[in-house]
């Protein structure tokens, strides 16, 4: 393990990110137990944990020199229009939560907004998009790995925030059971 820390020290500040953002969602479940004050701390960690998020995705696709990136068309191509579908993607997400993205403490109702209305994970979608046009954009390949790593890790901590969002919200029963997390498959 130490080895590949040491070839891919960006996957400590991402695992790092991912524990700060569990312990947030921890602090939202024992809000319900232990009060108010404890959706303030949720909110600290959420927002220390995106900006350890945002720090390892840069981290892993900063080239090492400066020198020009040694991608072919589809590269300099597909890699910017990906980087923008997934930034526009991500704050289409952010600003149908609206307010209630900026505040500590949990919602009253779960939101319903487009793309919340066909998918309940659209800022995944975002994240996944963004990562894969930078890694394209950079043709490194810490760029795919922090994807995969950040993808499969973070997979536990949505169901775990869901589990959560269910003990909170009386509507997000039905919500999940009717929006796919992602896509629709065919025939559902």
């Amino acid at each position: 393990m130490i080895e590949v820390l040491a070839h891919y020290p960006f996957l400590l500040a991402l695992i790092g990110a991912l524990v700060i953002e569990l312990s947030a969602i921890l602090a939202r479940r024992a809000a319900q137990t232990l009060g108010g004050w404890t959706w303030y701390l949720a909110g600290a960690l959420s927002s220390i944990g995106m900006a350890a998020l945002i720090w390892s995705l840069i981290w892993a696709n900063t080239p090492d020199t400066l020198a020009q990136p040694q991608g072919n068309w589809v590269h300099l191509v597909f890699g910017p229009i990906l980087v923008l579908g997934g930034f526009v993607w991500l704050a289409r997400a952010f600003l149908a939560l609206g307010r209630q993205a900026l505040l500590p403490w949990p919602p009253t109702r779960v939101v319903r907004a487009s793309p919340y209305r066909a998918r309940r994970r659209p800022m995944t979608l975002g994240w996944v998009v963004l990562a894969a046009g930078l890694a394209l954009t950079t043709v490194r390949v810490e760029g795919w790995i922090w994807l995969v790593v950040w993808f499969v890790c973070s997979q536990p901590l949505l169901e775990l925030e869901e589990w959560e969002l269910r003990s909170r919200s009386p509507d997000a029963v039905t919500y999940l059971e009717r929006t796919p997390r992602y896509f629709r498959l065919p025939g559902r």
